[in-house]
């Protein structure tokens, strides 16, 4: 009897143990992909704003609460964070401008875990899921609820919590919000449905949109990417010659000047 009891005890010890250390490896994969995903996003940065063209991880966290349940939300807010203070962290030059760097980003991966969680819980209370997606009307409310709506969190929250630090003011705030806002819109609807057609169940629905869903938004996404990547070096160039014709003009003053003064 006791012998039992002590082994009904320790397979429930274990069984316990499994569960934490699958759970934790599930919140620590979450967080790794927001993490790449937030790093290549921020690769398509728009200056002078502080948000990204397009923002792939909103996509995955969006569709890790939707597959896996909102309590991955650790893992969205771990690769959230590590995202936003990474740079701040590596352009810090003294104690204070480390805490900052750390405290308003951790505000903006607070506003982006919840909007992942309510894209998600939005979606399983109007159309339901798991669900295949076959239905017109289904996949728009999809996009619009996981996409448009549900990101208007995120966006909002995020350039309130820049706008109340100092970093943006003014106009700038209108420009963050909407660069932010169409950022984290596109990273859901390009991003979404590829994550989904690898991991999304019934397979045997989702394995054949590979190339008939896939394909084309990659495709469309590379063109994109591309097509900013040559507005950007033009703006750069832009830029350049400007500066360059600024130099010109203050080196010819200053020639001017000296010349007087001889």
């Amino acid at each position: 009897m006791f012998g039992r009891t002590w082994h009904a005890s320790n397979r429930s010890t274990l069984f316990t143990r499994s569960t934490l250390f699958t759970r934790l490896a599930v919140i620590s994969l979450v967080g790794c992909g927001y993490f790449i995903a937030g790093r290549l996003g921020q690769l398509l940065a728009v200056p002078p704003s502080y948000a990204t063209a397009v923002w792939p991880a909103s996509a995955v966290a969006f569709v890790a609460c939707l597959l896996l349940g909102n309590r991955v939300w650790p893992g969205v807010l771990l690769g959230a964070w590590l995202v936003n203070a990474w740079t701040p962290l590596m352009q810090a030059t003294d104690l204070a401008t480390a805490i900052q760097g750390l405290v308003s980003p951790l505000s903006i991966s607070v506003g982006a875990t919840l909007q992942a969680m309510l894209g998600a819980s939005l979606v399983r209370s109007r159309i339901g899921f798991p669900n295949a997606l076959i239905q017109d009307r289904q996949i728009l409310v999809f996009l619009l609820l996981a996409g448009p709506l549900s990101c208007l969190l995120g966006a909002t929250w995020g350039v309130a919590t820049l706008a109340m630090s100092g970093a943006v003011s003014g106009v700038g705030i209108a420009i963050n919000w909407w660069t932010w806002w169409v950022g984290d819109v596109l990273g859901v609807v390009i991003f979404a449905p590829l994550l989904l057609i690898v991991f999304a169940q019934p397979r045997t629905v989702w394995r054949p949109r590979l190339t008939s869903v896939a394909l084309p938004l990659a495709a469309a996404f590379a063109f994109t990417v591309v097509g900013f990547l040559g507005l950007q070096t033009l703006a750069q160039d832009r830029q350049k010659e400007q500066f360059e014709g600024v130099a010109s003009i203050a080196m010819q003053i200053l020639e001017e000047q000296l010349d007087s003064h001889v």
